[in-house]
C-alpha cells in the first residue's frame, strides 16, 4: 500500500514546499537542508509515481496533481493541529489580531463570510478589515501594517507573493433605457464613442482594461461622466441610466430579474477575465495566526 510508504513527516514537508513555492524558504521553516527538502519531494514523487513540481527557471511550479494533494492533505493537517492544540491546553490556540485588506465588493461578497467562518472556530482571534484598491494597500503590506490583502490584476512590488484564489468575468453594460435615450440602433451599439461612462476609480483602469482586451492598439476617447471607489456605486449609476460601466458577472447575477433591464456588450474577443489573488509579503515571518489564515484562504477558495 502507498500509505505504508509515506510517513506524516514526508507529507508535512510537501505541504510546506507547496505553500512557500520555494525550496530555500521551506528548508528554513523546516530546519533542514535545501537538498534534504528536495530529496524528500523526489521520494514522494517516486512513491506516488507523479510529478508534483515542475522546475522552471530555478523556480518550482506545482502541478495539477500537487494542487489536488495539497487541498486534501492540508485540511487534514489543519484539523490535526487544531485537535493537538485542544489536547495541549491551548498550545496552538490562534490568537492576536490580523489586519486584512480587500476590495469592497469582493470583500463583502466572498472574503467576509470566510473570515466569519474562520473566526467562529477561533474566537480568541481579532480581525481588522481595510477596504481599498491595490494602489492604496500594497504599501501597507510592504511596510508590515497589513498581514495580507486581496488584489486583482495589478503590477505589485516584487516582494509581494501572489496566490490566485478567484477568477471573475468583467462585463461592459448599460441600462436599455439609457441606450434608448441615446437613440442608437442595436446594430450601431458597437460605436462606443457616443456614450457616457461610469468609472471604477478616477483613471478608469477597469474600463481601459476592457477596451484594451477587445480593441488592442485602438485609441478610445471615453467621456467619463463619474468616477467611484465602489462597485455597487457603479452598479447603481448604471441601473439609474447614467451611462456605461463594467461590472463583475456575479454582481449581474445578483440583480435577479432586474438583469433583464441591462444590455451586455459583447466585444470581438472572448470574455475579459480578472484574477483575484491573496497577497502577502514573501519573506515576512508570519506568526501562527497569519499563517493559518493564509492556509485557510488558499484551501477554502480552491474548493
Amino acid at each position: 500500500m502507498i500509505l505504508q510508504q509515506i510517513n506524516i513527516n514526508l507529507l508535512y514537508i510537501f505541504i510546506v514546499v507547496y505553500r512557500t513555492k520555494n525550496m530555500t524558504i521551506a528548508a528554513e521553516q523546516l530546519n533542514i537542508t535545501q537538498s534534504g527538502v528536495s530529496q524528500h519531494i523526489k521520494n514522494l514523487e517516486a512513491i506516488l509515481e507523479v510529478g508534483l513540481f515542475d522546475r522552471i527557471n530555478k523556480k518550482i511550479v506545482p502541478t495539477k496533481q500537487a494542487k489536488e494533494l495539497f487541498i486534501k492533505w492540508s485540511k487534514i493537517f489543519d484539523e490535526l493541529e487544531l485537535s493537538l492544540g485542544e489536547v495541549g491546553r491551548g498550545a496552538l490556540t490562534i490568537t492576536g489580531t490580523l489586519n486584512i485588506a480587500c476590495p469592497i465588493e469582493f470583500g463583502n461578497s466572498f472574503v467576509l463570510p470566510k473570515i466569519a467562518q474562520f473566526q467562529s472556530k477561533n474566537p480568541s482571534l481579532k480581525i481588522k478589515i481595510f477596504y481599498g484598491h491595490a494602489t492604496h494597500t500594497q504599501k501597507m503590506i510592504t511596510e508590515g501594517s497589513l498581514d495580507m490583502a486581496f488584489f486583482d490584476n495589478f503590477d505589485l512590488d516584487p516582494e509581494i507573493e501572489l496566490v490566485p484564489v478567484f477568477e471573475e468575468t468583467l462585463e461592459l453594460c448599460a441600462s436599455k433605457k439609457y441606450l434608448d435615450s441615446k437613440k442608437i440602433k442595436k446594430s450601431q451599439r458597437q460605436d462606443f464613442t457616443s456614450f457616457n461612462y461610469i468609472s471604477y476609480l478616477e483613471n478608469a483602469p477597469v474600463l481601459t482594461q476592457w477596451f484594451k482586451h477587445h480593441f488592442k492598439g485602438k485609441k478610445m476617447n471615453l467621456n467619463i461622466a463619474a468616477s467611484l471607489m465602489d462597485v455597487q456605486g457603479v452598479e447603481t449609476m448604471i441601473m439609474n441610466h447614467m451611462g456605461v460601466g463594467v461590472l463583475p458577472h456575479y454582481r449581474l447575477n445578483a440583480l435577479g430579474p432586474l438583469k433583464k433591464s441591462l444590455h451586455i456588450f459583447n466585444g470581438p474577443k472572448g470574455k475579459l477575465k480578472n484574477t483575484i489573488s491573496l497577497a502577502y509579503l514573501k519573506n515576512r515571518q508570519h506568526d501562527f495566526a497569519a499563517q493559518e489564515m493564509i492556509n485557510y484562504f488558499t484551501t477554502s477558495f480552491a474548493k
